[in-house]
């Protein structure tokens, strides 16, 4: 049902007069009568009793005007809350992030975008990599922020764009017998208890590509679930880990943990975001993707 012929009958129904309807609407008088007869033909039935030059609403008219005020009522609420949430005074964003993203980098972006825009909802999904990129097919988030997993990027339905390059650190225990020291070979790993994160996370993918390329086999390895926890087993000295930089600040500052470099081996990844190519953002969505601009020189869209 076309709104502007519920508006015209709406009109209509309020004057019972052509004149004075055509006259409100800033139309002529035959296109009142048309959308008129429009809407009756739709319904199938007279909705207005024409007595001489007179015109009433009758029975089915009544009932009729109570579908289209409320139809042209909630059309009304609706567009005042699109213009809202286009001048982000409301709405929501909806984005994933793989684990050491979403835990250490989205916060302080989060902190930055909610300071400029308070009244946004913030719905985020922090899983795996496989995961997140699921969500972004499926519409389930407007976009992501994932860390290059070591894989080649093979999807044509997505848009990549590097917005950061991450360094990755190797930690180690105060007592280690490389306290001492800032840089060791990779291959002095496989001596090493090699405490590792979920083999479907970003970084242990990343890291287990770079280890596998350059024939390391570690002998002895501990799955934890989170960074968090792989930092705590490193600080009691149950093994070493690899991990990014900026998740072991606070620890490496306080003395907690030690971070060494590996010789000839720089480990740099980069950090993307990631939506559907044919993706509309909501304004919510560009709000952020500006600040990134902002805050990530290296994020180009262009």
């Amino acid at each position: 049902m076309d709104i502007e012929k519920l508006k015209t009958f709406y009109v209509m129904a309020k004057h019972q007069s052509f004149t004075k309807a055509s006259e409100e609407l800033f139309c002529s008088q035959p296109t009142v009568t048309k959308h008129i007869q429009e809407i009756e033909n739709y319904v199938g039935c007279k909705l207005f009793d024409r007595i001489g030059k007179k015109v009433y609403l009758n029975e089915n008219g009544k009932l009729f005007l109570e579908y289209a005020e409320t139809v042209l009522n909630l059309t009304r609420d609706y567009l005042a809350k699109i213009c809202e949430m286009e001048s982000l005074g409301r709405g929501v964003l909806s984005f994933g992030a793989t684990g050491s993203i979403g835990v250490y980098r989205v916060p302080y972006l989060l902190k930055k975008y909610l300071s400029k825009y308070p009244n946004i909802e913030i719905n985020l999904y922090v899983n795996f990599y496989h995961k997140i990129l699921e969500y972004v097919h499926s519409n389930v988030v407007d976009f992501a922020l994932v860390a290059d997993n070591g894989e080649v990027i093979e999807s044509k339905s997505l848009v990549w764009l590097p917005f950061c390059t991450e360094e990755l650190v190797l930690i180690i225990p105060p007592s280690h017998r490389w306290k001492d020291r800032e840089r060791v070979d990779i291959e002095e790993l496989e001596e090493e208890c090699f405490i590792r994160s979920n083999k479907e996370s970003a970084t242990m993918s990343f890291i287990k590509k770079i280890i596998t390329e350059r024939g390391i086999t570690i002998k002895k390895t501990i799955e934890l679930g989170n960074i968090e926890a792989i930092k705590r087993a490193v600080e009691t000295g149950l093994g070493v880990s690899i991990v990014p930089e900026n998740t072991v600040e606070k620890e490496i500052t306080s003395g907690w943990l030690i971070g060494l470099k590996l010789k000839n081996l720089e480990l740099k990844r980069k950090l993307y975001y990631v939506q559907k190519k044919d993706k509309i953002l909501s304004a919510a969505a560009r709000a952020f993707v500006e600040l990134l601009k902002e805050l990530y020189p290296e994020f180009d869209l262009s």
